[in-house]
């Protein structure tokens, strides 16, 4: 058998992808042209090259001449990128059969640093190692169907672009797996640039905004990503509907620079409050990625023609401590003991207090990282009391209010 070529990017790929401007980004410019991606010389290997590639775990230079890859890199509005796309007989379509699939492919980027990775796939991950000039980059996904194109010079974009006129970009992908890494070197803020660094977006959807657009909230102007999506309602059979799926990975550096969630490790599934834009059905999710270093958001059988996808700081102060009790300790003191609140983003850095007598209302607050104790309460009197945790981002709610009683109880 012989080794598959490495050949030109197919028509989907260079198609399928927008690149969104939006503030701090280059003006809009034609992409330099491309240098063809080979394999990887065993002895010497010269960056950019794929350096390995299989299909179900099988080395896809094994698997005959009808399986390629195609790679090119190029600049394009000031970013250097890679384009990797798997190929069936000269097709980027690999067939209903290639749905289940596993595709990964190693490829190793020389000194392009791969800050975002995006591409069209599901159920992905994106391994970066290295640096200067020997940086890699390891994407593993499974194929998925793209049905359509869209016209994006108009806004919104206008599903199917072509309407039957040119069936081959009007065409339905059954199977297809492709991806860029990007240097995101087009971003003037430098800040913002590096803190791309992890970024991952793939997706099924025909049209979208790549890299994702950070704009401002219309209401609280805090800023946040949006990604526009567009797909033609039905698939090619007009009948079936298309179902939407993407994924996004939102590194720990991009939350804190750009969100400015002061620990983002520490964020949960409501840290973030992302949302669908428009009707018809679609859920949208965010949970925090095992390991902690970045929330993805997923968003899945959305319905089209066009949607927006944003995706906001939600919660990010404390939960409410919980499971309080409180004891008096002396004529004179007490404590409040009480289950941790979870940091949500923001890390807690302790916890404050208020007891309220029933006879002057007088109060007494103090910190403890794990009890609360009270001193200078009045002999003889019962308080109401109740905690809240600390942190960079405010306090969080307050806990259940519980009585302290005005009886001294032996806590020896």
């Amino acid at each position: 058998m012989r080794t598959p070529s490495l050949v030109a990017v197919s028509a989907l790929l260079a198609s399928s992808f927008a690149a969104v401007l939006v503030p701090g980004s280059a003006s809009s410019a034609a992409p330099v042209p491309s240098t063809e991606v080979t394999w990887c010389d065993a002895t010497t290997p010269v960056a950019p090259c794929i350096s390995s590639a299989t299909l179900n775990g099988t080395d896809l230079r094994t698997l005959g001449p009808e399986w390629e890859l195609s790679g090119q890199a190029f600049t394009l509005d000031g970013s250097h990128e890679i384009s990797v796309t798997l190929m069936h007989d000269g097709d980027s379509e690999l067939g209903s059969g290639s749905l289940d699939d596993v595709v990964v492919v190693d490829l190793l980027a020389g000194s392009l640093t791969p800050r975002l990775v995006t591409g069209n796939g599901r159920d992905t991950s994106v391994a970066r190692s290295g640096s200067g000039s020997s940086q890699e980059v390891v994407v593993t996904g499974t194929p998925v169907i793209v049905s359509g194109q869209c016209d994006q010079n108009v806004d919104p974009w206008v599903c199917p672009e072509y309407s039957g006129s040119d069936p081959e970009l009007d065409r339905e992908w059954v199977g297809t797996f492709a991806f860029t890494a990007s240097d995101y070197g087009s971003w003037s803020d430098a800040a913002q640039r590096e803190a791309f660094y992890g970024m991952n977006y793939f997706t099924n959807v025909a049209a979208t905004s790549v890299p994702p657009e950070i704009v401002d909230d219309p209401t609280t102007s805090a800023q946040m990503l949006l990604i526009r999506l567009a797909n033609r309602h039905y698939r090619s059979d007009g009948t079936t509907v298309v179902k939407g799926h993407g994924e996004l990975r939102i590194p720990n550096a991009f939350l804190e620079e750009v969100y400015g969630i002061p620990d983002p490790a520490t964020m949960s599934g409501t840290s973030l409050a992302p949302s669908l834009s428009g009707g018809g059905p679609g859920t949208v999710t965010s949970v925090q990625e095992t390991g902690n270093k970045a929330m993805l958001v997923t968003y899945d059988n959305v319905e089209f023609s066009a949607r927006k996808l944003r995706v906001l700081t939600g919660t990010i102060n404390p939960t409410r401590p919980t499971q309080v009790s409180a004891t008096r300790t002396g004529p004179r003191r007490g404590s409040v003991d009480f289950d941790p609140a979870k940091a949500r983003g923001a890390k807690v850095t302790g916890y404050e207090g208020q007891c309220v007598s029933e006879r002057d209302g007088h109060g007494v607050a103090t910190t403890s990282e794990n009890i609360l104790r009270f001193t200078g309460l009045r002999k003889g009197v019962a308080y109401d009391c109740k905690i809240r945790a600390t942190s960079k981002a405010g306090p969080s709610r307050w806990s259940e209010t519980v009585r302290m009683g005005s009886k001294v109880i032996d806590v020896s």
